[in-house]
Formats: structure tokens, C-alpha cells, sequence
């Protein structure tokens, strides 16, 4: 990955990054990101990642269209949405501070979702099972139990996403390119997805566990408002912004 400085000078008190990442589907655009040179939490990391996320998902679209494979998602589907969706720290830690915050007049909506969702999976005993994810053979027999409730994401209403701009970063890189009609079923073999690479969900992870010198940690969504409350102290730790992006890019060229 090369990093350069622009010509034109950042806001003082902050670093401009450019960003050339090499990826197996090609060198990606520059992708320009200035970082305040203040004290962040992990959870300001994520918007920061978002715009060279983005970058990666265009960069292996493209290259999946030159042979035919096209994107099929469309607005409105919502199949997807019923899935077991891990997230790091640091989103589930942005989540709760931005989706959940007083201003946002759905959070009310948002909190009755969420608790639905516990007492539905308490009840016919799953909920303990998500407390306690161990291992990324753990999550996967996990996912497809999840899946098979067919229960609906707490952010989707309407069958849309109603946090599009602030979705984790595994949504953003969930793109199917097989017929619609094979949702249904996703966990066949005839669902066919765009291979991303560079995962930033991982990289964000991995950032938070050098941090915090624990393993990285990858939390089910659906109970994320009750993992915030008990990682409080978490959710209030800085670094300065610089040497967190440094170090957040250190994780995505060694995931």
C-alpha cells in the first residue's frame, strides 16, 4: 500500500492520507482520508474506513463485471437481511453512539426491535449460544441456525435498510451476482457472491484486539445493545487519531 501526502495541505491538526492499495483484483484509485490528530475512540475509525471500503467493493465489482457477473441486489429484497451478521468492536461501539443516539427519532423503534428479537431467541433457548461466540467455526454453525429462524434484521424496515449509510462494513461487501430468485436459499451452493478480498470488519478487529492485547473479537449484531453495556469503558478509550489510522492500516496489509 502506498502512502503519500497530498499537494494541498489538511486541516491543521490532522494528516491527509492517500491511499493505492494493491488487491488481487487490481490497484485501487487513491483513496484520500484525513485523520484528526486528536484523540479518537474505535469507534471513529469506522466512518473513516467506509469511503475505502467502498473503494475495494467498486474495484471487485468491475472486475467481476468484465466477465459477466453483474450485481443482481436490488432495493427492496431483504433476503440477505435475515442473516447472523458479525460485526467488530469498534462498528457495534459506532452503531449504538450514532443509530441509537437521542437525535434519531427511530431509536425508540430500534430498541423495541432488538428486545423482540432477545425475547424471541431467550425463549426457544438460542440467545445464550450468541453470547458466547469462541471461534469462527462457532459463528458459521451459528449463522446457519440463525438463518433458518428467517428472522428479519432490526434495522430493516420496509424491506430496505434503514441505516444504509452507516451499515457494517460486511453488508456493504454482501453483493450477489447469481439470480435473485436463489435468496431464498442462501446458504445453497448456487448463491454466488463477489469475493472481497480485503475485509475491513477483519482489519477493524484486529486493530481493536493490538489495542486492547486480546484476541479480535467479532460480535452478532442482534446483541450489540447489551454487549455495549457491559463494554462501557470500551466504548470510552481514545488514542490519537494519527497513530490509530496507522495502525488500523498495519492490520489491512497483514490481516
Amino acid at each position: 500500500m502506498d502512502r503519500t501526502t497530498p499537494a494541498c495541505s489538511p486541516p491543521a491538526g490532522s494528516k491527509t492520507f492517500t491511499l493505492a492499495l494493491e488487491t488481487p483484483d487490481g490497484k485501487l484509485p487513491p483513496v484520500a482520508i484525513t485523520v484528526p490528530d486528536v484523540p479518537l475512540g474505535l469507534a471513529d475509525l469506522v466512518p473513516l474506513v467506509f469511503g475505502l471500503d467502498d473503494s475495494v467493493i467498486d474495484l471487485a465489482a468491475s472486475k467481476a463485471a468484465g466477465t459477466g457477473q453483474r450485481i443482481s441486489c436490488k432495493s427492496g429484497c431483504g433476503q440477505c437481511c435475515c442473516q447472523l451478521v458479525p460485526v467488530c468492536a469498534p462498528e457495534a461501539i459506532y452503531i449504538m453512539e450514532t443509530v441509537f443516539s437521542e437525535g434519531n427519532m427511530l431509536a425508540g423503534v430500534y430498541k423495541g426491535r432488538f428486545s423482540e428479537i432477545r425475547d424471541r431467541l431467550e425463549k426457544d433457548g438460542f440467545w445464550p449460544k450468541l453470547m458466547h461466540v469462541e471461534s469462527a467455526k462457532d459463528q458459521s454453525a451459528l449463522a446457519a441456525e440463525y438463518w433458518r429462524r428467517r428472522i428479519p434484521c432490526p434495522f430493516l424496515l420496509s424491506d430496505s435498510c434503514s441505516i444504509y449509510s452507516a451499515r457494517p462494513c460486511i453488508c456493504r461487501e454482501y453483493n450477489v451476482t447469481s439470480s435473485p430468485t436463489l435468496c431464498a436459499d442462501l446458504l445453497s451452493a448456487g448463491v454466488r457472491r463477489i469475493k472481497i478480498h480485503q475485509k475491513m470488519t477483519t482489519a477493524l478487529a484486529k486493530t481493536a484486539g493490538l489495542l486492547l492485547s486480546s484476541p479480535p473479537e467479532l460480535i452478532p449484531l442482534t446483541i450489540i445493545p447489551q454487549w455495549y453495556e457491559e463494554h462501557r469503558a470500551l466504548a470510552d478509550m481514545r488514542w490519537m487519531g494519527v497513530g490509530l489510522f496507522d495502525l488500523f492500516l498495519e492490520c489491512v496489509q497483514n490481516p
